[in-house]
């Protein structure tokens, strides 16, 4: 009868629980990576979101025309855990940090939930103003109603209609953001 190498087969057990360990460790990591890639992409889509706001409320304040948008986020987060509005900022240096230029006072674009924040800074005038209620410069609309964007209440995502309400000459840049009734 021939005998059997018995050092092999007791080093099986031990060599299979560390491939074990290995691939716990492997998958953790793994694992770990692509939730890591997924908020990143989530916070980059949210930016490109702001963005998108951005460049509609300054086209509208500089053109004096009409936009219609489709403003959503990326959906990564609860919407109720999201606050979405603007707010003038006041000195140059902090201006100047903030990327808006080199002004006293300027209107920066806010995002906040509960894990992260963005600013925007906006190009606009910063004695920009938006009514929540109808008024000579924002009529009323039917099937909308206006939304304030320096409100950090009101819900902002959904679809709008902007209109400069202001003439040329005024002051005040008036915008009214008409959010569709859903």
């Amino acid at each position: 009868m021939q005998m059997v190498n018995r050092k092999g087969q007791e080093a099986a057990p031990f060599e299979l629980l560390i491939a074990v360990i290995v691939m716990g460790f492997v998958i953790v990591i793994g694992t770990y990576a692509i939730n890591n890639m997924h908020w990143e992409q989530c916070k980059r889509d949210t930016e490109k979101g702001l963005n998108n706001l951005k460049n509609s409320l300054e086209s509208i304040t500089t053109a004096g025309s009409v936009a219609n948008i489709n403003f959503r986020l990326s959906g990564c987060f609860d919407p109720n855990d999201e606050i979405i509005w603007i707010e003038d900022e006041t000195g140059v240096e902090r201006c100047v940090a903030l990327g808006a230029g080199s002004k006293p006072l300027c209107p920066i674009l806010k995002y906040a939930n509960k894990d992260f924040s963005l600013r925007v800074p906006l190009n606009i005038p910063a004695s920009t103003v938006f009514p929540s209620e109808p008024g000579l410069k924002c009529p009323e609309r039917p099937g909308t109603y206006l939304v304030d964007f320096e409100d950090k209440e009101m819900e902002k995502q959904g679809d709008y209609l902007l209109i400069n309400g202001s003439s040329g000459n005024e002051a005040i840049t008036t915008i009214c953001a008409y959010r569709r009734e859903s």
